[in-house]
C-alpha cells in the first residue's frame, strides 16, 4: 500500500483537485445531489484519478524510473516493477471505476462520460498500445488533457451547463 502511494504522487494531487473544486465552484452546484457529487469528484480528483495517471506511468516507465535518483517519494513518484501490474491495476480500477460509476450516477450520463473520457485519456498517455507519451505533439495535447479535463469535469459535475 505505501507503495501505491507514493505512486499517485500526494505532492501532486492538488495539481488535478484544485481546478475540479474551483470550476465546481464556480458553475455553483444548487442541489444537494449536485453538492454530494462535488464532494465525490473532490476525493476522485485527489486520489484515485492520480494513482491511474501516475501509477500506470511509473509501471510502464519502469527501465528508465530504476536508473533515476529522484524515483521513490511522494514528489516524483515510484519505481513500481513490472511484476506489480497485477497489483497496480486491480488498485486502479478500485479506486477509479466505483468513483466514476457515482459521479455518472449523481452528475448525470453527460458528467459521467467526461470522467470516464478523462480517465480514458490518462490510461492511454502511459499504456501500451496508445502511450501517446512517446508521440510528441500526442503527449504535449495528453499531458494537458490530465489538468485541463478535470476543470471540465468540475464544471459538468456541480451542474454547469
Amino acid at each position: 500500500m505505501p507503495e501505491l502511494i507514493k505512486a499517485s504522487r500526494p505532492f501532486s494531487w492538488i495539481n488535478t483537485a484544485l481546478p475540479f473544486l474551483a470550476a465546481a465552484i464556480v458553475a455553483g452546484p444548487r442541489t444537494p445531489q449536485a453538492v454530494a457529487a462535488v464532494a465525490v469528484g473532490f476525493l476522485y480528483f485527489l486520489g484515485p484519478y492520480n494513482l491511474a495517471m501516475y501509477g500506470l506511468n511509473d509501471l510502464y516507465d519502469y527501465e528508465s524510473d530504476r536508473l533515476n535518483p529522484r524515483k521513490g517519494g511522494a514528489v516524483e513518484g515510484a519505481v513500481l516493477a513490472p511484476g506489480a501490474r497485477r497489483k497496480v491495476w486491480l488498485a486502479v480500477a478500485v479506486a477509479n471505476l466505483p468513483l466514476v460509476a457515482v459521479l455518472a450516477v449523481l452528475a448525470g450520463p453527460l458528467a459521467g462520460v467526461l470522467v470516464g473520457l478523462t480517465l480514458f485519456s490518462t490510461v492511454t498517455y502511459s499504456v501500451p498500445p496508445f502511450r501517446t507519451k512517446t508521440v510528441a505533439v500526442l503527449d504535449s495535447i495528453n499531458s494537458s488533457l490530465h489538468f485541463v479535463l478535470p476543470c471540465a469535469c468540475g464544471w459538468l459535475v456541480a451542474g454547469g451547463t
